[in-house]
């Protein structure tokens, strides 16, 4: 009997020319969230997600790390209200008992612009008529 594979190589593995390969991921999916003792009631059926309340809150301790470890990140703050617009989605009853962390505000156009300025200018050096010694 050959040795069993792990469950997210078998995911990776999976043959990109598949005709209905989507349905073969959310198959696989739902297979692995059910082997690991996941509520059928849990498992989104479309793609196989675990939507479960532990879920929820791994992917949300994930977020307020990246919000620590990264306060001004644009991409973090971005890809964090994309992941709390789905949760909402899919089971807005976590967000009221357990809120989302919130992203620091990005900065504006403006703002992006006025800091670029005030650098250059701060870095450009002061060309100024310096008198060299024994020089007319």
């Amino acid at each position: 009997m050959p040795k069993p594979r792990k469950p997210s190589l078998v995911l990776m593995g999976l043959a990109h020319n598949l005709p209905d390969r989507r349905t073969a991921l959310a198959d696989l999916r739902t297979a692995l969230c059910l082997h690991i003792g996941v509520d059928m009631a849990d498992i989104d059926p479309a793609s196989g997600y675990n939507r479960s309340l532990d879920s929820y809150l791994r992917v949300r301790a994930t977020w307020v790390r990246a919000h620590e470890e990264s306060p001004g990140s644009d991409w973090t703050a971005r890809s964090s209200k994309e992941a709390r617009a789905n949760w909402e989605r899919v089971r807005p009853q976590y967000l009221a008992d357990h809120p989302w962390p919130e992203a620091p505000a990005l900065p504006s156009a403006e703002d992006i612009e006025a800091l670029a300025a005030a650098r250059f200018i701060l870095a450009a050096p002061a060309f100024e008529d310096v008198p060299l010694p024994n020089m007319p």
